[in-house]
């Protein structure tokens, strides 16, 4: 069975609302020491045949996109920010943004700036390496004005980025979420998406936390999660391994929280791992 590594944004609730936040869920196969902080980004797992050589340029390419993201964002340089996503990259946001194709996204990072002149700084808590492909999760924090009164907002966010046929390497899709309850929001708009590809990658897997959730059983679901699972869920900081989650997911089946998932796209990342996108 492969392992799945999963982000959910809130797309049904983010359009009514407008501000709802999102939830990700990353699995991961090694035990990893989460004592050594922030800014570690390092691979727990690296594609078979990949020497620790390549695997440290593939890793520092992959930090850099992060790095020029807050750089260039600090600067007021939107579409610079947006030319690092692949051509049909997303951007799914805690405040409700959402944003498809390299232009999309320039054009929300530039309103974005241009409305609240903010200041962002990423923390890069994990690098995963797959070949041509990486997923790095984190926390932000963002800071700006809005109609003269100034915003704060926190959070985590995970980024799924791609080795093209020129070697360079560029952002696929990046979703986020607020770490507490009653942030402020910005104003932003949610795109309409195209038909995504490859979601029954996901079906088996959905199928199980959705069903077993919705029965109440938190702890089958949990079981799903390996031993050093993160799982990075609206208004909170990140869960670290089964337990925690397993603890989560049983005050929410206590409190009788049905669930219904509907994911969007999905794609391999190796023989034995999926990353997908979705809403819930």
């Amino acid at each position: 069975m492969k392992n799945r590594l999963l982000a959910f944004p809130v797309l049904a609730i983010l359009a009514a609302c407008g501000g709802e936040a999102t939830e990700q869920a990353v699995t991961t196969e090694e035990p990893q020491d989460y004592a050594a902080g922030a800014n570690a980004a390092t691979p727990t797992n690296t594609a078979a045949g990949t020497n620790a050589a390549g695997a440290s340029a593939d890793r520092a390419a992959v930090a850099a996109l992060a790095d020029y993201y807050e750089t260039h964002f600090n600067m007021g340089h939107g579409s610079m920010v947006a030319g690092k996503f692949a051509e049909n990259g997303l951007s799914w946001t805690g405040n409700g943004g959402m944003a498809f194709g390299r232009e999309a996204i320039g054009a929300a990072l530039t309103a974005q700036i241009e409305a609240t002149s903010p200041t962002i700084d990423l923390t890069q808590d994990e690098i995963l390496l797959f070949g041509d492909y990486a997923v790095t999760r984190g926390t932000f924090s963002l800071t700006g004005t809005l109609d003269g009164a100034a915003i704060e907002n926190t959070g985590n966010y995970m980024s799924v980025s791609s080795r093209g046929e020129d070697g360079t390497w560029r952002i696929e899709g990046g979703v986020s979420n607020f770490d507490s309850e009653g942030q402020p929001t910005t104003p932003s708009e949610a795109a309409v998406m195209p038909a995504g590809e490859g979601a029954e990658l996901l079906a088996d897997g959905v199928g199980y936390y959705v069903t077993h959730m919705n029965m109440g059983h938190g702890s089958m679901v949990a079981e799903r999660y390996t031993p050093d699972a993160v799982a990075m869920m609206s208004g909170a900081p990140p869960l670290m391994g089964r337990a925690a989650v397993e603890g989560r997911l049983n005050e929410l089946a206590e409190a009788g929280v049905k669930m219904e998932i509907t994911p969007w796209s999905a794609m391999e990342l190796d023989a034995d791992h999926v990353t997908g996108i979705g809403t819930y």
